[in-house]
């Protein structure tokens, strides 16, 4: 019997025969289906917890406590025809303000200057000639440590600047919240502990010893709405100021060992 093949022909039986070809050396090579779904799961299996034998909680303790401190912050701005005249305004005006600061127990070393700037600009009147104007601005925070007397110290001040100066802002604080913090600290962390105590009998183990302990302490400012007073009414009567209480917090994370 003669077979006649055409070229095409001849290409497809080529190709059939390579395909059977690898597919029979893929699948001597592979693992069985068995085989091959069971080390896909065993790879796919989660590692143990490294953790499997602690308990991590984290509680806030908070403490409220007085203000001691007033921070102030007062700025002067003046603007004159020439530099020397915008500085030598500027500069009068916050030395009458440092000056009334000082006569009411405020040192020396409770004030600094701050964010001092110059600079110039124009205007163009209708009509007239171009006309060149000098702004000097400074800054000046103070500290105040009484502050039953410190309503009459910000009011002095800010008379004897007159109109350049403004009070820009008036915060309470504590100088030494040590004794605080060490209440706040006891009080998170006994309600970890207590936490802690609670998920050990949930669990049905014994609790074990402290591993890990980080704490992070909050303590904040309390801020007063400032003012802008003119120089006749702050001169008037003394700027009204309570203490209220202040907040420290103490938020501590600690990792127990379960027995």
């Amino acid at each position: 019997m003669t077979i006649t093949l055409t070229w095409r022909r001849t290409i497809t039986v080529l190709t059939l025969a390579l395909l059977i070809v690898v597919a029979y050396a893929l699948g001597t090579s592979r693992p069985s289906g068995a085989a091959y779904a069971a080390t896909v799961r065993t790879a796919a299996l989660p590692a143990a917890s490294p953790d499997r034998d602690h308990i991590t909680v984290s509680a806030t303790g908070t403490v409220a406590g007085t203000p001691d401190t007033i921070r102030t912050s007062f700025s002067v701005r003046v603007t004159a025809g020439t530099v020397d005249g915008a500085v030598n305004q500027a500069n009068a005006a916050m030395a009458r303000v440092q000056k009334a600061l000082k006569e009411r127990g405020v040192a020396a070393k409770d004030m600094q200057t701050s964010n001092v700037s110059l600079y110039s600009y124009t205007t163009h009147p209708k009509g007239q000639p171009v006309v060149r104007h000098y702004s000097m601005s400074e800054s000046l925070t103070a500290t105040l440590r009484s502050i039953d007397k410190a309503g009459a110290a910000i009011s002095a001040a800010i008379g004897a600047g007159g109109p350049a100066v403004n009070l820009d802002q008036v915060s309470l604080d504590l100088t030494d919240d040590s004794a605080l913090v060490t209440a706040a600290r006891k009080a998170a962390f006994d309600s970890a502990k207590g936490k802690a105590a609670q998920y050990a009998q949930l669990s049905g183990r014994p609790l074990g010893t402290v591993t890990s302990v980080v704490e992070t302490v909050q303590s904040s400012t309390v801020p007063v709405d400032a003012y802008r007073m003119e120089a006749a009414s702050a001169a008037a009567s003394a700027i009204p100021i309570e203490k209220g209480s202040q907040d420290v917090g103490v938020t501590v994370t600690v990792v127990f060992a379960l027995g």
